[in-house]
């Protein structure tokens, strides 16, 4: 649908995809996207949550998927981001894909059972869980169920955390590169990495009453990497001044000057130190300068 020429010059399309099992239960699962979209998944109607032997489709129902109005570019600098340049495409990524592609869905649903669904559900995860609230939020008369699972909130400003605050705090800390730029993939080295997570596990593991190698009470968890800075003596299992305070910052999140959060803070689970590496701060520098920036401008990461 829509196909139509973007002002950035480009081919655009909102391209779905309908799955229509011949065993039919009349009911209808639209099957949100992830990341960005730019991709059009098959229309299995995945479950949410792991370990899972079936999926929407064996069990009867018509699935619709959709690439949202976009196909991302691979192989160019930020290609699945480069849509933010046309106004439409904007749109369609947002919310607008919900009703169109619904209608759509419905009506070759209508045409080829002879009848409409009798009930419809939304199901997402990540950004297809941001797509379920914005269902519930702006077009409730769509669904009679949704399920949104680990919905991404509140993006824009998590891409200033992510893509912005992050980015130049690892810059700072990070060792140059032949180019002379930063190399913010070791902001941490693997051995500062792995004395950040034994240290949050030193302190926080015991919380929850079972020393087994998992942080399950993070209300309780609240460490303060600056005690962990080597003194003199120290077998190593330390950090430096700069690095500490580095870590302390990252847990503790971004601020503007009255010092209110830029997004969140995070919380002391282990796993989280992985996150300081690359590919978490691409995903929403590429966000913060194609997406919610008007006009985009680039960003080179």
């Amino acid at each position: 649908m829509n196909q139509r020429t973007g002002i950035d010059g480009k081919p655009y399309a909102l391209q779905f995809e309908l799955r229509l099992p011949m065993a039919w239960n009349q009911r209808f699962y639209y099957q949100g996207g992830s990341g960005v979209d730019g991709q059009l998944f098959t229309a299995l109607g995945n479950y949410s949550g792991g370990g899972n032997t079936r999926n929407a489709l064996l069990d009867g129902f018509a699935v619709v998927t959709t690439d949202s109005g976009h196909i991302a570019e691979a192989g160019m600098e930020n290609g699945s981001y480069l849509f933010g340049a046309d106004p439409q495409a904007r749109d369609e990524y947002g919310d607008m894909q919900l009703p169109q592609v619904t209608a759509a869905a419905k009506t070759l649903i209508t045409g080829f059972y002879g009848e409409s669904p009798q009930k419809s559900y939304f199901v997402g995860c990540s950004n297809g869980g941001r797509q379920a609230m914005i269902a519930a939020q702006r077009y409730p008369e769509l669904f009679d169920g949704i399920v949104a699972a680990a919905p991404g909130f509140r993006l824009a400003q998590a891409s200033i955390e992510a893509g912005i605050h992050q980015v130049q705090r690892a810059a700072q800390v990070a060792p140059r590169g032949a180019d002379g730029k930063p190399d913010l993939s070791q902001a941490m080295s693997p051995a500062e990495t792995q004395i950040v997570k034994d240290r949050i596990l030193q302190a926080c593991d015991a919380a929850d009453g079972a020393v087994d190698g998992i942080v399950s009470k993070m209300g309780a968890c609240q460490p303060d990497p600056l005690e962990w800075v080597c003194k003199p003596g120290d077998n190593g299992n330390c950090l430096s001044a700069e690095k500490a305070q580095f870590v302390k910052d990252m847990f503790a999140g971004g601020q503007l000057a009255s010092g209110e959060l830029i997004y969140a803070r995070w919380p002391y689970d282990p796993e989280m130190v992985g996150m300081f590496g690359v590919p978490f701060r691409s995903i929403f520098a590429g966000e913060a300068s194609h997406i919610y920036t008007t006009p985009p401008r680039w960003a080179w990461i």
